[in-house]
């Protein structure tokens, strides 16, 4: 859409297990709502396949909202296997202590679940694991609440099995009640933040797991690289930038050319002769990005105007208004209408 698509955004299969069975105890149709998501048919068991990770973040919505349950991505998440699935798991369980761990997890989460960024912030008593997703997901309450929970079961053979966060923070806002949450992820919770993160006591990482076999662990980590490596030259510049673009949103100041050059590690000049040699700028990339996610935002309407602008990156509503009319020839009432009465099936 209008040069912003979440095709490329994946979640592996093997993390999606038990996602029939969750919905089904719900007392919901999986096959229903996979059918009106457009989640592609997947093998849970087949660690190679990935699918689309907006569907998969929409059917979260879908089913919490049909089941009234603002608890069903903790509770998928929280979903046990019998033993470790993929290579990063297998890194994990035998990681040689739990700070390893974390740097793992930070390090390859992407290989499992296309994140925006995941990084790992080391404090005066504390590590901090910290995570977010494309604001192109528009629905992602429940994707937060999903990756939470899984990543405190993937680190559970690290950590004694009642173990829970010293602090949790997510992006979506408070649900209607705390008991499911705090059961899973501690009492230390706060919502409606800037970012998702895990907190860890600082003191509690020196431990070594039971049973971690070093010679697992550098054959995960091994396939972890070659993963990466593939995943990421699937990623081309243009994409990049895109995404830089994206991830500075709403702050106009983050988004220049000279800001995005260097973050992704190449100079401005050389940006430049790539997007020029491409028959694009980054002007154009910039102005697509934004009206590529408007038409995504507006699509939600849930989101008011105002938000909407101040998402973009406007100084002021009025200025989101003149922008539509620039992008779609209308005010974003007029366009938001259009957009609801298309087909929703993608």
């Amino acid at each position: 859409m209008h040069g912003v698509s979440t095709d490329r955004l994946q979640v592996s299969a093997a993390l999606l297990t038990g996602l029939a069975e969750v919905t089904n105890a719900s007392g919901l149709s999986y096959e229903s709502i996979a059918g009106a998501v457009g989640l592609a048919d997947f093998d849970p068991r087949d660690d190679e396949q990935f699918v689309n990770l907006d569907n998969f973040a929409k059917f979260l919505e879908v089913a919490a909202f049909l089941s009234a349950d603002d608890c069903f991505g903790i509770r998928l998440g929280e979903w046990h296997f019998t033993a470790p699935a993929g290579p990063l798991a297998v890194a994990l369980a035998n990681a040689a202590d739990g700070r390893t761990a974390l740097e793992i997890l930070s390090r390859h989460l992407s290989t499992r679940i296309d994140v925006a960024y995941a990084e790992l912030v080391v404090e005066s008593n504390r590590v901090v694991v910290e995570w977010g997703f494309s604001p192109l997901l528009v629905k992602r309450w429940q994707l937060a609440d999903f990756a939470a929970a899984s990543i405190i079961r993937l680190l559970r053979p690290i950590f004694e099995r009642n173990w829970r966060p010293l602090a949790v923070q997510l992006v979506r806002p408070a649900p209607r009640s705390l008991d499911c949450h705090r059961r899973v992820l501690g009492r230390a919770i706060e919502f409606s933040q800037r970012t998702n993160l895990i907190a860890f006591p600082l003191d509690a990482l020196s431990a070594a797991p039971e049973n971690a076999d070093p010679a697992l662990f550098r054959l995960a980590c091994r396939l972890l690289d070659r993963i990466q490596v593939e995943r990421d030259r699937a990623r081309d510049l243009i994409t990049s930038v895109r995404e830089e673009i994206i991830q500075a949103l709403p702050s106009e100041d983050g988004a220049q050319l000279k800001r995005v050059a260097r973050r992704l590690g190449i100079s401005e000049r050389s940006l430049q002769r790539y997007l020029s040699a491409h028959n694009t700028s980054f002007q154009q990339l910039f102005d697509e990005t934004r009206k590529g996610l408007a038409a995504r935002y507006l699509e939600d309407p849930g989101l008011s105007f105002s938000e909407i602008a101040y998402q973009l990156g406007f100084s002021a509503p009025s200025a989101f208004t003149r922008a539509s009319y620039r992008w779609f020839g209308k005010k974003p009432s007029v366009v938001r209408g259009e957009l609801r009465k298309e087909p929703t099936g993608r």
